[in-house]
């Protein structure tokens, strides 16, 4: 009965851990992030917004010609640079390839009313 001890007891150890570890499959996680606001979303056009909620809602849905770093300072987003003419008075974007979720080309049209 000595010896039987010691080997039920490695047996059980080995089976528990062989339970208990990592598992062999892709993890599912879910990626969505649910945020509360205090304020209902009436529209998604930016040009008829007037609320900070609204506005954090779709600052996080949309990107403009340029976004703010880590050190908040204007960093490219959709524009591929911007050259300044006119004494300042004047800024002529370029923008980057891009396309809407429906697979239309962004143009520079799409910002006139934005």
């Amino acid at each position: 009965m000595g010896k039987k001890l010691p080997l039920a007891t490695a047996l059980a150890a080995g089976l528990l851990l062989s339970v208990c570890g990592k598992s062999s499959t892709t993890s599912t996680a879910k990626t969505t992030l649910n945020l509360m606001e205090s304020d209902t979303i009436a529209t998604f056009d930016q040009s008829a917004s007037t609320t900070v909620p609204i506005w954090d809602v779709l600052n996080q849905m949309d990107d403009g010609l340029f976004r703010s770093d880590k050190n908040n300072n204007p960093v490219p987003a959709l524009a591929k640079k911007a050259v300044k003419s006119n004494g300042g008075k004047r800024y002529t974007f370029y923008l980057k390839t891009t396309k809407w979720s429906n697979g239309d080309d962004v143009t520079a049209e799409d910002f006139v009313t934005a």
